[in-house]
């Protein structure tokens, strides 16, 4: 959660492995902590106030999967805004005590619609005030 929620580098690259492979819900696979707080960068980018939240997280052996929560407002968004929401899971394979590989599942369909409609929302109001 600090590595997505705070933004941490430092703290992706204690539980990381030095060649995690990160099977991401959307978008290219990406390998090594650089490219996965990178690819976390991105989001931040574009929800400023992001925040991840873990709700169930099972451990069998050397795998471990996650239920979450991901909230945040899109940059630019009005600051009365709602937040928007996405749902997902990860699986983890862990080696010697740090995630070796990442396998991810989100609603990314109602995330877009989420982004569109808070996009359109930010549209109206900026022709409203010309």
């Amino acid at each position: 959660e600090e590595g997505w929620t705070a933004g941490d580098a430092a703290a992706l690259d204690e539980i990381l492995a030095d060649d995690v492979m990160h099977h991401w819900a959307t978008g290219a696979d990406t390998v090594g902590p650089a490219d996965v707080a990178a690819r976390v960068a991105g989001w931040r980018e574009r929800m400023p106030d992001l925040a991840i939240r873990y709700d169930d997280i099972l451990v069998d052996g050397a795998y471990a999967a996650g239920l979450w929560t991901v909230t945040g407002t899109p940059a630019g968004a009005d600051p009365d805004a709602a937040p928007i929401a996405a749902d997902g899971i990860n699986v983890f394979r862990i080696d010697c005590g740090r995630i070796a590989e990442v396998w991810s599942e989100m609603d990314a369909v109602g995330l877009q619609r989420q982004l569109a409609a808070a996009a359109n929302q930010r549209l109206a109001e900026t022709t409203t005030r010309a």
